[in-house]
């Protein structure tokens, strides 16, 4: 009926703006010798494909293991899959990585006016990339994209997840699996309509 059929179009148009984002990212990318990226994220992995498909030039892959959860070690095996060299590190080494890499790509579970959410470390990551002066990009469709009302925002307060289960009863160990993270340090956003400037992206959708 129409809502199968508006379902359908839906993920028609999802899946072409998806593609249209790989084609932007992987742009930006072209002349990058070392890519940093972290945890695991469809639209860059989708850039990489991209990337790999046109054969520019054979970047590095670096990327942290991501503990607990192993998101990193996962995404790192399906670039691999694609014929780059990749370089797995520990977490503890993100600052040796971060300062070696050339571009520094996260993505985004959610963009909001202020902040954005991503996977727990990406504050982290954003306050090296800064120090470090590198170049960071949120690689992200407009998909993601909720412009709310500041008192709002609170709704979408990360909890935190009890999976990983201590040594010790009198210990509750803990972790988020997400965060809210500043864009300060956000140098560049990549879509399905093009590359931004952050200055100009905020402008324009952040608003």
């Amino acid at each position: 009926g129409q809502i199968l059929s508006e379902i359908t179009e839906m993920r028609l148009r999802l899946k072409s703006n998806l593609a249209k984002l790989a084609e932007n990212a992987a742009k930006l990318l072209f002349s990058e010798r070392e890519i940093f990226t972290f945890s695991q994220s469809e639209s860059i992995y989708m850039a990489l494909q991209y990337l790999a498909r046109i054969k520019q030039h054979d970047p590095v892959i670096n990327i942290l293991e991501s503990h607990p959860g192993e998101e990193g070690i996962l995404f790192a095996n399906r670039i691999a899959d694609l014929g780059y060299k990749v370089h797995l590190y520990p977490d503890l080494n993100a600052g040796a990585v971060i300062r070696q890499s050339d571009i520094i790509l996260v993505g985004a579970d959610r963009l909001l006016n202020n902040e954005f959410f991503n996977k727990s470390g990406t504050s982290i990551i954003l306050n090296l990339a800064h120090a470090f002066h590198k170049q960071t990009v949120i690689v992200s469709d407009l998909s993601k994209l909720v412009p709310l009302s500041e008192f709002m925002v609170g709704r979408f307060d990360p909890e935190t997840d009890e999976t990983f289960v201590a040594e010790s009863e009198k210990i509750a160990k803990k972790f988020y699996r997400f965060e809210r993270i500043s864009y300060d340090y956000v140098s560049r956003f990549s879509t399905e309509i093009g590359n931004f400037e952050f200055e100009d992206f905020r402008s324009r959708y952040l608003v």
